[in-house]
């Protein structure tokens, strides 16, 4: 199934999350009472954070587009019995009884 628009909301987590990771960032970078070692790894766990976080993201979207693509094959599914139902009925005439 195509994507017809992008998500607006996905789209804004995106940004938060950017904005989130490099506030982070700086405010570690900023504080005098870390040394620069610790700032390192600790920027580095951000960033782990930040990207475990947007692949889950992603994962997320992806399920998302699967289960649209399932729903959609079941209503095509569902159309398709009720038209194999309906067919033999769209056949039958109705004649009208009694003497012509």
């Amino acid at each position: 199934m195509e994507k017809i628009f992008d998500n607006p909301y996905n789209k804004a987590m995106n940004g938060i999350r950017e904005k989130m990771a490099l506030q982070s960032i700086r405010k570690v970078i900023r504080d005098g009472n870390i040394n620069d070692t610790a700032k390192l790894n600790i920027i580095m766990a951000i960033v782990h954070d930040f990207e475990e976080d947007k692949e889950q993201a992603e994962l997320v979207e992806e399920r998302r587009a699967i289960e649209a693509d399932e729903a959609e094959l079941r209503r095509a599914r569902i159309d398709d019995m009720f038209e194999n139902m309906t067919e033999p009925l769209e056949k039958l005439t109705i004649r009208k009884g009694g003497k012509e």
